[in-house]
């Protein structure tokens, strides 16, 4: 009896450490700039997403620049091309990983902070997922004047740069964005998750028999290695947004680097179960050679 509540603690803490695990990583990808840097890397050799980027850009800038600069003598018929060629530069070049990472991490804080206020019932407006294209606009408008002739960035100088250029990604539902705020909430607990799944570990220690106790935590453990191994290999939903392309591309990339980085992050959930194996096999060795060094003991006595 004391064996199986020993083997209900160890599931529990099995159980724990990984929710635990997946919990952290959540909190680390919601709250920390360092996955969206990985992000920008990835994006920025994609060529679907440079593409749609482009295409944006291209449209953003050609919406907002001022009529006055489409009617100047000369420019007029220079500037679709200059526009291009001012997004094909601030698209490949290492600047502008630079700032699409500022563009996604502005992205990212934005939408923490308004799904934590929907979440709190500060606002009761579900939020939009925006993203807001001024610094990729900057970078674009530099490379245009730079790409002019002289007599063209003469007449460039008379051009105010386009302010204020966003696209919306995404709106959200009311039912995604409950769960998303509430899933927010729940992250930051990913250290409760950990001290339960240490406290039900030394709980389901003290409650084994000796010997078993150490055969446990190899089994469970190795429960856990199969577990994680089968988590890492499931594949992502994939992202979907007929209203724009730039959304369904770029979810699509975060959904795949999402998977890659939950997939990485768990390996040190592997580690860690395996390094508890290692533990429960030195155990069960000692545990075992003690056993029969009793036995002898005992024989010896008895044969005296």
């Amino acid at each position: 009896m004391r064996n199986v509540f020993a083997s209900l603690l160890f599931l529990g803490a099995l159980v724990a450490g990984l929710v635990g695990s997946v919990l952290h990583w959540g909190d680390y990808v919601a709250r920390s700039p360092e996955p969206t840097v990985r992000l920008a890397q990835s994006i920025m050799h994609d060529e679907a997403v440079i593409n749609a980027i482009s295409d944006q850009l291209q449209s953003a800038v050609d919406k907002q620049l001022p009529e006055v600069a489409k009617q100047i003598p000369g420019l007029r018929d220079r500037l679709p091309e200059l526009v291009k060629r001012g997004v094909d530069a601030a698209t490949s070049d290492d600047q502008a990983q630079a700032t699409w990472q500022s563009v996604l991490d502005e992205t990212r804080r934005t939408l923490v902070t308004d799904l934590t206020q929907y979440n709190s019932r500060q606002t009761s407006t579900v939020p939009s997922v925006w993203v807001k294209l001024d610094p990729l606009v900057d970078l674009v408008w530099k490379n245009v004047k730079e790409s002019a002739d002289p007599a063209t960035q003469a007449l460039l100088a008379n051009v105010q740069v386009p302010q204020n250029v966003r696209v919306k990604a995404t709106d959200l539902t009311h039912s995604q964005a409950d769960s998303i705020g509430q899933a927010l909430n729940l992250v930051s607990y990913w250290g409760i998750a950990y001290l339960v799944a240490a406290v039900l570990l030394v709980a389901g220690m003290l409650v084994g028999t000796k010997r078993a106790r150490w055969v446990m935590l190899i089994v469970f453990p190795a429960l856990g290695t199969a577990g994680v191994s089968a988590l890492q290999h499931t594949t992502m939903i994939t992202f979907n947004d007929p209203s724009s392309q730039l959304a369904t591309t770029l979810g699509n990339r975060v959904a795949t680097q999402l998977s890659g980085s939950l997939a990485t992050w768990l390996d040190g959930f592997k580690y860690l179960c395996v390094a508890l194996q290692v533990v429960g096999i030195v155990g069960t060795v000692i545990a075992v050679n003690v056993y029969r060094r009793r036995r002898m003991n005992n024989y010896s006595y008895q044969a005296q």
